[in-house]
C-alpha cells in the first residue's frame, strides 16, 4: 500500500487530461513572472516610472542636504540642527493633511517647487540678514520632507498590483543613490558656495512640475494588471478632452449667441 503522502502527490486522470488539453493555459500561469523591466513595458507605466525615479531622485538631496548644511548656516550649528530635524514634524502634519485635501500629485508637486524656490533663496543673505538664510532653508526643509513623505504614498498607490514590489523597491534603490551622493555635493561648495542649493533646487523645481503629470491615486482603485493601467489612464485622457471640447463649444455657443446668431433659448 502506497504512503499517504506519495498518494496525494500522484496526478489524477483529470488533471493530467487538463494539461493536455490546455497546455497553453499551463504554460502561461507558469511563465507569468513580472520583474523591473515591466516598469517601462508600456508607454504611460514608462513614463510615469521616469518621472518617479527622478522624484525620488531629486527629492532626497534636499531632504538630506539641507540637515548637513544647516551647520553650516549663521546662527548656533547645534541649534540649525535641531531645528532642522524639528521642522519635519510640521512637514508630516502638513502633508497628511494636503493629500487628504487635494490629493497625490499637487501637493508633492506644490512642496517640491517651494523646496527648490527657497534653496536657491538660502544661501543668499549676507550680513545683517543672514539669520534670514537660516529660515529659508528651513522652509526649504519644511518642502523637502512634506514631498518625501508623500512621495511613499503615491508610489504605493500608483503602481498595478503585479508590479507593486518592483516599483517601489526601485524607487527606494534610486532614493538611496541619491542619499550616496549627496555627502559630495559638500565638496561643491569650495567652487562656489551657493552651488550646491542651486543644484537642489533646479532638480526639486523641474520634479514639482513632471510629478503634475503622473496619475491621481486618490479615491480610485489600485489597477490588478499592467493593461487595466493603460486602459484605466486612456479612459481618463479621454473623458477629459471630451470634457475640453464640451467647454470650448459652450464657449463658441455663448458667443454666436451674444452676437444674435444661434441663439435659442
Amino acid at each position: 500500500m502506497l504512503p499517504t503522502d506519495l498518494l496525494f502527490s500522484l496526478p489524477t486522470q483529470n488533471s493530467t487530461k487538463e494539461k493536455a488539453e490546455n497546455p497553453k493555459k499551463s504554460s502561461k500561469s507558469q511563465s507569468n513572472h513580472y520583474n523591473y523591466t515591466d516598469l517601462f513595458k508600456t508607454p504611460k507605466l514608462c513614463q510615469t516610472t521616469l518621472i518617479i525615479l527622478y522624484l525620488c531622485f531629486s527629492i532626497v538631496l534636499p531632504y538630506f542636504g539641507l540637515s548637513v548644511f544647516s551647520t553650516s548656516l549663521a546662527g548656533n550649528r547645534y541649534v540649525n540642527f535641531f531645528l532642522s530635524g524639528l521642522v519635519e514634524v510640521l512637514a508630516i502634519l502638513l502633508s497628511s493633511y494636503a493629500l487628504h485635501r487635494w490629493g497625490r500629485p499637487k501637493p508633492i508637486g506644490v512642496c517640491s517647487i517651494v523646496c527648490g524656490i527657497f534653496c536657491f533663496l538660502s544661501p543668499f543673505p549676507k550680513n545683517a540678514l543672514q539669520h534670514l538664510g537660516t529660515a529659508f532653508a528651513l522652509i526649504a526643509k519644511v518642502g523637502a520632507a512634506a514631498a518625501f513623505w508623500s512621495s511613499f504614498v503615491h508610489v504605493a498607490e500608483l503602481y498595478p498590483t503585479v508590479v507593486g514590489n518592483s516599483g517601489f523597491s526601485l524607487c527606494v534603490l534610486v532614493s538611496r543613490t541619491s542619499t550616496i551622493l549627496m555627502p559630495f555635493m559638500r565638496l561643491l561648495s569650495d567652487v562656489w558656495q551657493p552651488l550646491p542649493y542651486v543644484i537642489m533646487g533646479s532638480l526639486t523645481v523641474l520634479a514639482g512640475a513632471l510629478v503634475l503629470l503622473v496619475p491621481e491615486t486618490k479615491n480610485r482603485p489600485v489597477p490588478a494588471t499592467i493593461e487595466e493601467f493603460e486602459k484605466l489612464h486612456k479612459k481618463r485622457r479621454n473623458a477629459k478632452e471630451e470634457g475640453d471640447n464640451a467647454v470650448i463649444a459652450g464657449k463658441s455657443d455663448y458667443k454666436l449667441c451674444e452676437s444674435g446668431m444661434n441663439c435659442d433659448v
